[in-house]
């Protein structure tokens, strides 16, 4: 499944790039992200940061996520490739008691200067399997909406935060 968005943000690009690029700013423009567990820098210059997020669809079950950069060249580009599984387990009286999902997901993010601002595109492709029921497309068509909503929200966050930041 990929999505792709763009958004312009009337502010200066290395300031959205630092943003965007911030681990402690993430919960702040993806509110699923429960808590930032760790990073630590790569050898080219980006990073690895392992965080966990609750899942939208049921509260009781979470992905630990890890996320590497392996493209990084500020302030204009960096593609990032996420991995989670999750188990539902945690689940009392569920069906079939060890189904999950694995998730990977390729991110890259270009910003381009504009006479206003910058044009931050965001480009992201998820791959994912569910355990014990192969590969569902009703899955895909709910998780396809999902992702296109927190992408959406993603954008709207990182533009109204970094225009305030900017006019204040």
């Amino acid at each position: 499944m990929r999505l792709r968005r763009d958004i312009e943000i009337a502010a200066p690009i290395e300031r959205v790039f630092e943003f965007i690029d911030d681990p402690g700013n993430y919960p702040a423009f993806r509110p699923e992200i429960v808590r930032v567990l760790g990073t630590q820098r790569r050898p080219h210059g980006g990073r690895e940061v392992r965080y966990l997020t609750r899942d939208d669809w049921d509260d009781r079950l979470s992905f630990e996520w890890v996320s590497r950069d392996i493209e990084y060249d500020p302030p204009r580009r960096m593609v990032t490739e996420a991995t989670a599984s999750s188990q539902a387990r945690k689940l009392t009286g569920a069906i079939i008691p060890d189904w999950g999902i694995d998730t990977r997901v390729v991110s890259c993010k270009e910003l381009r200067p504009t006479e206003r601002g910058v044009l931050l595109s965001v480009d992201n492709c998820w791959y994912f399997r569910a355990h014990r029921f192969g590969r569902l497309h009703l899955l895909e068509v709910g998780m396809y909406w999902e992702q296109r909503q927190r992408l959406q929200r993603y954008l709207q966050a990182v533009k109204t935060g970094m225009e305030q930041a900017v006019s204040g």
